[in-house]
This record gives C-alpha cells, sequence and structure tokens, in this order.
C-alpha cells in the first residue's frame, strides 16, 4: 500500500506534472472567492482558509511560476514560433498576476489573525479572487495548449 495519493503523477511527466499543478491553482483560487462569498463564517474556519490560501500563493504558486520559467520554458522555446510566442506571453502574465496575488496574499494574512475582519474584506476578497480566477483560468489554458505542442 503507498503512503502517496495514488493520483500522484510519475515525475517523469512533466505534462501530468504540470497538469496536476494547474488543478491545484484552480483549487485554491477557488478556496480564495468561496472565502470572499461566505459570509457568517466561523473564526477558526476563516482562519485556516486564509492561511492555506496565502501559503498556497505566497510560497508554492511562485515555486510553479519558477519552474515554467526555467525548467519548461527553455525546454519548449525554439520548437516552433507560435510555441515562443506562446512562451513569451506566459512569462508576461506571470508579471500581470503579479499586483492580484500581491493584494490576495495581504488580505489573507490579515484575516489569519485578525479573522473578525471576514466581513469588511469579504467583497475586496471577492473581487480580487475573482478576477484572478479568471486570470488564471486563461493562462492556465494557454500554458496547457503550449505544453502540448509540438
Amino acid at each position: 500500500m503507498s503512503l502517496i495519493s495514488p493520483s500522484r503523477p510519475a515525475d517523469d511527466d512533466p505534462l501530468a506534472l504540470l497538469t496536476a499543478c494547474h488543478a491545484r491553482i484552480r483549487s485554491f483560487a477557488g478556496l480564495a472567492r468561496r472565502l470572499g462569498e461566505a459570509a457568517g463564517l466561523a473564526a477558526p474556519d476563516v482562519v485556516d482558509a486564509a492561511e492555506r490560501v496565502g501559503r498556497y500563493f505566497g510560497e508554492a504558486l511562485p515555486l510553479h511560476a519558477q519552474d515554467e520559467e526555467e525548467s519548461l520554458a527553455p525546454r519548449l522555446r525554439g520548437r516552433h514560433p507560435a510555441l515562443d510566442r506562446a512562451l513569451e506571453r506566459m512569462s508576461a502574465e506571470h508579471l500581470d498576476h503579479a499586483p492580484l496575488l500581491a493584494r490576495l496574499i495581504a488580505v489573507c494574512e490579515r484575516l489569519a489573525v485578525e479573522p473578525g475582519a471576514h466581513e469588511a474584506v469579504r467583497a475586496e476578497l471577492l473581487s480580487v479572487s475573482t478576477a484572478l480566477v479568471e486570470a488564471m483560468e486563461s493562462h492556465l489554458a494557454r500554458g496547457r495548449r503550449a505544453a502540448a505542442s509540438p
């Protein structure tokens, strides 16, 4: 019996690893959005969700972007002009996402220590998480197409 999740992709399957990372991005972006949508949450639930979202987007997502920039892109670059353009756009989008991510992380950091502020920041959290979900979905779809390109 494996103690590792059976759904974890093999380390030698970069497309499967990328797909799994993208699923985590969607999951945490969705959690951020639900935290913005929900009213009347108990303080421990606010703290838990805020800490998880803040940690993911503050620590794990930058590593994912770094992997795309430093590992995936160099391997794909030069194969096809359209793929090169997609990689350039991917890189630019990483920079474009930074302000949204900074706002989301700041709100989550506040909620992690001040869960009573949830009602006061719900609208901002919903706004930034919705914008992030939209930006990420577009980015992830392009990334998936680029990774699957010749």
